[in-house]
Parts: structure tokens; C-alpha cells; sequence
């Protein structure tokens, strides 16, 4: 999944694979799609993007005129509306229970799609995805998981009830050499096909924001240093209370030694209900522990390729979400990661970022901060600055 991966060729090598479960589909194909979309995270909707971009592409070479309609189930209608523009893309809310069983039956696909889906942070509705994924199958359908993340820290049963539903599926393709890893014991019975998060497709797929997208939505001055910044809450509280302390510290201390012209701006990639997977509360507690209130803007969530089109615009991303340094990948924005599970370990040892792990971030400060500093790009620097090399104030 890192830099030297050719995209185009991984692209065709996904619409490759899916062109076996298309062949006898008809023209007019229905895909039901499940994954955690429709749940305002940001990464998830880049996935969902790419994929539904990957499947049309798919059904097209099967069928030259093939027309497909897309179905979604969601929490919320109104949040998949609101991240993506399609004519053919139907929300399907779960709690009509009913309708969206009748739509399973008339579906000609299912794909369970993208994403670290399966992990400690799982939510529970992900977790019957594996029983829904086998009902499909005991119905009929070709069943397909496509760049799915599974990973040592789902608990063994949630693995268990992984393998099994792919052990009957029709095509498995993990995200990444630890999911393969994870279902190494099913390599023996299935192949398990390695390819590249969904997400990394986004770029080529659509133009991003202009370099001038940046100016309106944050008022920029022209010599100002932002810096993007995406934290997210961790499953211990107390843990996520000393990041958020720890990150004020670095951001008031790195105000002063900059001289006030630096921006960090804060990009919420999720706002669930879950208290593990609201960024947007993270953010506002560390805006509240500001010195100078305008060093830290939040941002709100936009659609998946203008919000990789504004972190496009940072001179420096410091990213803990996956897909936020994924965006920087994409965007070359110089990138300093923060290492919370292994999907993302993996992927900034393979982009070779530098990277921290939170446990580094709280314990060594200084560190940080120095590194912080030494990633800006040298003509992002104000130039009545030039570069900073004063002790920085202890912390």
C-alpha cells in the first residue's frame, strides 16, 4: 500500500477480479453494498467512492452498456447523501428491516467493502456484517469482500465469524500484508488476494480542490505556516485526555516559538455517535485549551475529495487517522504519523513517513515538537523567520 505501488495497474487488478462474479449478471446489475457508510467518517466514504468508481468499471467491461444501481445500507440517509452525488447510489436505512431484505433478495452482488472494518475499534453493527455476508450466500448471492481490513485486535469469536463467512464468499481481497496475515489460516482453504485500501484511488479518480479552495474556507494569510492535524480519541479515556493535553502543549508552545504565523488546522475524519469515533469533541477540547485561539481552526467534513483537496493545501499533514495520511500520500504534503494500530504502522513504514507512536507523542514532547518544526518545508517559513533553531521552552 505505499508509494511504490503503480495505482493504475492495482486498479485494473481489482476490476480484474471482479469481472468473474459480472460475467453471467445481466446489464441492469444491483449491488448491495455494506460497510460503515452513511456514518460520517471520512475515510470510509473515500472508500465507498472508489469502489463504487471500481464496481461501474467492472460491470462495464463485462457488459459495454451495463447500468448499475447501487444500494447502501446506512444509519442515517441523510449523511450518505451528503458525501456523495450519485443518480444511481440508494441509501437503504437498517431499521427498515423489511425493505432492505427485499432489496437483498433482487441484488445480484453483495460486497462488503473496505475499511478497517474488523478491529478492536469495531462498532456492533459491524460485527453481524460476517452473518449477513453467509445469509447471502444461503440465498444465492456471490458475496464479495473487497479491500477489507482485519486485524489481531478484534476479539478471536469476531475473527472466527470472519473467516467463516469468507471461507463461502466468492472473492476475498484484504487491504494489507497484516490482514492477509490475519487470515492466514483461511489461505489454506481460500485464496486471499492482497491489494491496496480502496481509498488510495481516490485521487485519480476526480479533480481535487484548487490550490485557492484553502484561502476562502480559512482566511490564510499569505506567510502563514498551516500545518493539518487529525487526532482521534483512543479506547481509553484517560489516554485520550493526555493526547489532547499533550497536542495544546505542542500547538501553544510552537505558536510562540513561530511567532504566531502558524495555523493548525484540525480535520474531523469522523463524527460518529461513538465516543471512540467522534473526532469533532477531540477537537473542540483541544480548541478549549488554546492560548491563542486563532493558532487552531476546525474544520467541518466535506465530501471526501475536497477534503483531501484542503489537507492538499497544508504544508505539513501530522496525522494519526489512517486516511488522513493516506490524503497526504496522495496530495505530497510532507507528513509526520502517529502510529495507533497496526493498519497504520504498516502503512508509514511502507510510504516511509516519519512516524511516532501515541506512547512517543505524550512521552517525549520535544521530540516531537523539534520534528515538527524540521519537517516544514523550508519555503513554507515566513521569511522573517527563516529557520527556527532556538531552544524550544520546555515543556
Amino acid at each position: 500500500m505505499g508509494g511504490s505501488v503503480d495505482l493504475s495497474e492495482q486498479r485494473a487488478r481489482y476490476i480484474s477480479l471482479l469481472l468473474p462474479l459480472l460475467a453471467k449478471t445481466p446489464r441492469r446489475l444491483r449491488v448491495l453494498v455494506v460497510g460503515n457508510y452513511g456514518n460520517r467518517n471520512i475515510g470510509d466514504e473515500a472508500i465507498l467512492c472508489s469502489l463504487l468508481d471500481i464496481i461501474e468499471k467492472a460491470a462495464r467491461s463485462a457488459h459495454g452498456d451495463a447500468e448499475v444501481e447501487f444500494y447502501v445500507p446506512v444509519r442515517n440517509a441523510a449523511n450518505l447523501y451528503q458525501f456523495h452525488d450519485r443518480r444511481n447510489l440508494h441509501a437503504l436505512p437498517i431499521r427498515r428491516t423489511g425493505h432492505l431484505f427485499l432489496k437483498l433478495l433482487r441484488c445480484h452482488l453483495v460486497v462488503v467493502g473496505g475499511g478497517g472494518m474488523f478491529s478492536g475499534y469495531t462498532g456492533p453493527l459491524a460485527k453481524l456484517v460476517p452473518y449477513c455476508a453467509l445469509g447471502a450466500r444461503v440465498l444465492g448471492k456471490k458475496v464479495a469482500y473487497v479491500g477489507i481490513g482485519i486485524y489481531p485486535t478484534a476479539p478471536a469469536w469476531q475473527r472466527w465469524s470472519v473467516w467463516l463467512s469468507m471461507l463461502f464468499s466468492n472473492l476475498v481481497c484484504a487491504r494489507d500484508e497484516s490482514s492477509a496475515t490475519t487470515l492466514k489460516s483461511l489461505t489454506r482453504f481460500k485464496e486471499v488476494h492482497v491489494c491496496p485500501d480502496l481509498a488510495l484511488f481516490l485521487a485519480d479518480e476526480g479533480s481535487l480542490s484548487g490550490p485557492e479552495a484553502i484561502q476562502p474556507s480559512l482566511g490564510a494569510a499569505n506567510d502563514e505556516i498551516n500545518i493539518g492535524l487529525s487526532i482521534k480519541p483512543l479506547k481509553d479515556r484517560v489516554a485520550t485526555a493526555l493526547l489532547v493535553e499533550t497536542f495544546a502543549r505542542i500547538i501553544n508552545q510552537l505558536d510562540h516559538v513561530l511567532r504566531h504565523r502558524v495555523r493548525f488546522v484540525f480535520f474531523p475524519f469522523a463524527m460518529t455517535n461513538s465516543l471512540a469515533e467522534n473526532d469533532s469533541a477531540l477537537g473542540e477540547a483541544l480548541k478549549s485549551r488554546m492560548e491563542n485561539g486563532d493558532c487552531l481552526v476546525l474544520l467541518s467534513q466535506s465530501r471526501p475529495r475536497e477534503f483531501m483537496g484542503l489537507l492538499g493545501q497544508m504544508d505539513l499533514v501530522i496525522g494519526m487517522r489512517l486516511h488522513s495520511q493516506v490524503f497526504a500520500h496522495l496530495t505530497h504534503v510532507p507528513l509526520i504519523g502517529i502510529k495507533y494500530e497496526q493498519k497504520n504502522r504498516d502503512f508509514l513504514e511502507n510510504i516511509g513517513a516519519q512516524s511516532f507512536t501515541v506512547d512517543e507523542v505524550i512521552l517525549q514532547t520535544e521530540k516531537v515538537k523539534r520534528a515538527i518544526i524540521d519537517a516544514i518545508p523550508r519555503t513554507a517559513l515566513p521569511h522573517n523567520l527563516g529557520c527556527p533553531s532556538a531552544p524550544l521552552p520546555a515543556s
